[in-house]
């Protein structure tokens, strides 16, 4: 039978959505202020920062990309 305890230990073990709305909204906060930074560097003529910015997210698509592929097979081979 499902009660209400269940139900709220449910919802606190996935988050509420004003936890959620908090971290999308940090999110934005943080990565408009990388873009700011990036662009000040740039205006200054300090090319460094900016380049290491986009190698260092290019390698992180790489590791998540790498590692969601490996996900979804895993996935498939349990399913299968």
């Amino acid at each position: 039978m499902v009660t209400l305890e269940r139900i709220a230990e449910r919802r606190h073990s996935k988050g509420t959505p004003m936890s959620r709305n908090l971290i999308l909204a940090t999110g934005v906060l943080l990565w408009a202020l990388t873009a700011a930074d990036a662009v000040a560097h740039i205006i200054v003529g300090d090319w460094i920062v900016p380049a290491s910015m986009a190698v260092v997210a290019v390698a992180w698509l790489a590791v998540r990309r790498t590692r969601r592929s490996q996900t979804v097979t895993a996935r498939q081979t349990a399913t299968a």
